[in-house]
């Protein structure tokens, strides 16, 4: 044979090789798998972070329902001048900020605490804040009683990340937003100034 055919076979098998695409899906399928799991499990994760969300937002508005009905955490006398702001202390106890402490707020605290973990576990009580704040609604003749608007503030909640925290640049932990639900109690009686 002479030179110039091997140079035509040659040039049929590389274009022959050219052609095959034996091991070709296997490959791209090698190449985008990593890519199509973080997505997959980012989406889950995404779900979960959401999951959460909803939940906590839950969770204040049972607390502020049962904020409604039960006892005020501090003295409504204190919203002729200001408003007040109670969050849980140690051993169940409620400080106050502006008032003085109802005697059976740890009860009432530790009540609404529990509708809230009721629906979101990862709830403590450095998580939750109530304040009462004189609504303005009543009349300026009436000194004799006070519409408060009780809010209740849930924050610093985290959602901790199963799987992607594995990336580099991502955290361990997400902190959710503040929640914060507002209602009106019923109007009360107060001591008159």
């Amino acid at each position: 044979m002479s030179k110039h055919t091997s140079a035509t076979e040659r040039g049929r098998f590389l274009r022959r090789f050219a052609r095959r695409d034996d091991g070709a899906v296997a490959i791209e399928f090698a190449l985008i798998l990593p890519a199509l799991l973080v997505f997959t499990i980012g989406v889950l994760e995404f779900g979960l972070i959401l999951f959460d969300y909803h939940r906590a937002s839950e969770a204040t508005r049972r607390g502020s329902r049962l904020s409604l009905i039960q006892t005020p955490l501090g003295s409504m006398n204190s919203l002729r001048t200001n408003s007040f702001f109670c969050s849980a202390i140690a051993n169940g106890a409620v400080s106050c900020t502006g008032s003085t402490v109802d005697s059976g707020a740890g009860n009432n605290f530790a009540a609404m605490r529990n509708a809230m973990t009721a629906v979101f576990p990862d709830i403590t009580n450095n998580n939750i804040q109530i304040g009462y704040v004189a609504s303005g609604i009543d009349a300026a003749s009436l000194t004799g009683v006070v519409t408060a608007l009780v809010t209740v503030t849930l924050t610093g909640v985290t959602h901790p990340l199963i799987v992607l925290d594995i990336l580099p640049g991502v955290p361990s932990t997400i902190t959710l937003p503040a929640f914060s639900t507002s209602a009106l109690r019923a109007t009360e009686a107060i001591t008159p100034p």
